[in-house]
């Protein structure tokens, strides 16, 4: 990625500006680019830094919205984990989870059967993981004793996959940059730019720069900003906003003696995830509704408690207490207004508004589904623009830094490669995986300078080529841009629950 310069945006006007950063904001600027489109890319603060690197790490169906019976929403989802796993492998991973059902739960084993019966069904064929299984209770007490046995009835495991949400959206932004995008981080939008009827484009200003302002001309301008959007649009009242901002929470704990990750039923009859990240576990997630300014959100020592409280209940025999949290985060989901609803039951579908010609507003989504949702909106707008029409380039299009060659033997080359310059075999294939194809420019720092094997921390995978890498080619600018989503040393590593990082 080229390093950040604002006077580019002076270059318009654009086809296409896309304010947000966050993954949707990437995919849509990435299928338009790659369609031939003149396209800016802007986002005030890091990509990635909101909702998109404040997920639950997932690419997978949403087995939950089965309660809910939204089949074409898993049915998407589930598709587009399978076509991810096949276009970025080194970004999306297989997991498996173990699923626990007591006497007291609302749903019995047979209804839990059933429902993981279609999942797998919703998915189809060639999946990237394995089809669900039913244990024994007393199969599962042997495979993960630190459950509750008490009242266990039984107990299934089923396949999702898992991603470094951060490093995919850092990924397409790249992708997008590549092919011919002009992308900038730190540039916030501060008003919408109009003529007579119609929005014209943005003036952007410079994070760094109280001074600096570019008004940056497009003939069509989609808001990808999330929580921010309704802000730009001059929204404060809740009955006219299109979104509705639901908060979520999780915790980061040390690691679990296995490597499935598990889903668990919470008290209140919530279910949340216990999932390994980077030698922790990730613990998640909470949903509340939010009113305040999106950057002043912050994690809620309620939240903290409800994790603890029902991982301690669901896994006594991991003995986790206040003490032993080692970092949290909050984001907000910008959903649909459905104020009437639960939280928890508001829909997770993607839609698009047009508040004013030229301008376009990306309401709701998910991590696996923006994509295709993308897709979607950005067919739209070249039907408006009348050029880029056809085939979404990004149905097969591997992700920009996927090795070309089969992925099993690559991987293992790559470990090879990384042991044999002193690293562990974990390290390397963290490496590899993060940084795709272009791991090779690591193993060439390594190779000028040994040095740089050493690990950043004695219990993490990261070595210290990559703090230098991530500043030179990773547009990463500010400690956080480094510390929170280039390299989660903040979130993996600290004493005291920061919310962000």
């Amino acid at each position: 990625m080229k390093a950040r310069d604002l006077s580019q945006l002076e270059s318009g006007p654009f086809d296409l500006l896309v304010i947000g950063g966050g993954i949707y904001g990437a995919w849509t600027a990435y299928d338009a680019a790659l369609r031939g489109l003149r396209v800016a890319l802007v986002e005030r603060e890091d990509w990635g830094a909101g909702t998109s690197s404040a997920s639950s790490k997932l690419i997978h169906g949403g087995l939950r919205y089965l309660r809910n019976m939204q089949f074409g929403l898993i049915r998407k989802a589930l598709v587009e984990r399978r076509r991810l796993s096949r276009l970025g492998p080194h970004r999306v991973a297989p997991l498996r989870f173990g699923f626990p059902v007591y006497q007291a739960d609302d749903v019995g084993p047979l209804a839990v059967h059933f429902g993981l019966g279609l999942y797998d069904s919703l998915a189809g064929f060639q999946q990237p993981v394995a089809r669900h299984q039913r244990w024994s209770r007393a199969a599962a007490h042997q495979q993960w004793p630190f459950l509750q046995s008490e009242d266990l009835c039984a107990a299934f495991t089923y396949g999702d996959c898992g991603t470094d949400d951060a490093r995919l959206c850092l990924e397409i932004v790249a992708g997008a940059a590549a092919a011919g995008a002009v992308v900038c981080n730190h540039a916030p939008a501060v008003e919408i730019l109009r003529s007579k009827d119609c929005v014209v484009g943005a003036r952007i200003a410079d994070a760094f720069d109280d001074n600096q302002q570019i008004d940056v001309l497009a003939q069509q301008v989609v808001l990808c900003a999330g929580a921010w959007s309704e802000d730009l649009l001059g929204r404060a009242d809740d009955q006219q906003r299109s979104m509705r901002l639901v908060q979520g929470t999780h915790l980061i704990l040390p690691a679990m003696p296995t490597q499935d990750a598990f889903l668990l039923p919470a008290q209140d009859g919530r279910i949340f995830f216990l999932i390994p990240w980077y030698g922790r576990t990730l613990v998640g997630t909470t949903e509340s509704d939010y009113h305040g300014d999106p950057s002043a959100v912050r994690v809620p020592e309620a939240d903290v408690a409800y994790l603890l409280h029902n991982t301690a209940r669901s896994c006594p025999g991991l003995h986790w207490q206040r003490e032993d949290v080692l970092g949290s985060f909050t984001g907000l989901r910008a959903l649909r207004n459905e104020l009437h609803r639960n939280p928890s039951k508001v829909t997770r579908e993607f839609s698009i508004e047009q508040p004013q010609a030229g301008l376009w507003l990306a309401v709701g989504g998910k991590l696996t589904s923006a994509r295709v949702d993308a897709a979607t909106l950005v067919k739209q707008l070249c039907a408006m623009l009348g050029k880029g029409e056809g085939p979404c380039p990004t149905t097969n299009q591997p992700f920009p830094w996927a090795p070309l060659e089969p992925y099993g033997p690559w991987l293992q080359q790559q470990i090879l490669s990384g042991t044999q310059l002193g690293l562990t075999t974990t390290q390397a294939q963290c490496l590899a995986e993060r940084h795709g194809k272009r791991v090779g420019l690591i193993w060439e720092q390594i190779r000028l300078d040994p040095n740089l094997a050493v690990a950043i921390a004695p219990d993490l995978p990261f070595c210290t080529a990559e703090i230098e890498f991530a500043r030179k080619h990773e547009m990463a600018i500010t400690e956080e841009d480094l510390w929170r989503r280039r390299i989660p040393l903040r979130l993996l590593q600290t004493n005291h629950p920061n919310p962000n990082g």
